[in-house]
């Protein structure tokens, strides 16, 4: 089993300290560019989302105008999240899926959905099981 250890945080792109990173979420909702305020999960909606899409330019960057998706996927159910980052230098795999394990964060870890990251490696030969993305140097990861 593989642990995805948080690489980047707290070298700008967010905190690293689990309360200044929750603090640093709370202001990216409640910027004057974000939606203004915090999201209520306590009230879900029956509706569906099938995806959004979110800048990760850190979230002193991009967070508020981030917070707005994220802002939609507070109210509703969320069975699995499947996280897509581009290949910023092309070392290794073209499509690469992270393996079995978890993907530690500031804020807590998170297993991977074996049965989901299996299907998705069966839909297509080039997709391939990369274990290169927990543990080659930051320089090969987009998602951090």
């Amino acid at each position: 089993m593989v642990t995805r250890t948080h690489i980047l945080s707290g070298i700008p792109w967010y905190e690293h300290e689990k309360l200044r990173l929750e603090k640093q979420i709370e202001e990216c909702f409640q910027h004057h560019m974000g939606p203004h305020k915090l999201p209520d999960i306590t009230k879900k909606e029956k509706k569906t989302i099938l995806g959004i899409v979110s800048p990760h330019a850190g979230y002193s960057c991009s967070g508020p105008h981030a917070a707005h998706g994220f802002f939609e996927l507070s109210k509703v159910e969320i069975d699995s999240i499947i996280i897509l980052g581009t290949n910023h230098t092309g070392l290794g795999p073209s499509i690469s899926v992270f393996p079995n394990g978890s993907w530690e964060t500031p804020l807590g870890t998170i297993l991977i959905d074996e049965d989901l990251q299996k299907n998705f490696l069966d839909l297509s030969k080039d997709y391939k099981n990369d274990l290169g993305i927990a543990v080659d140097s930051e320089d090969r990861k987009s998602v951090v």
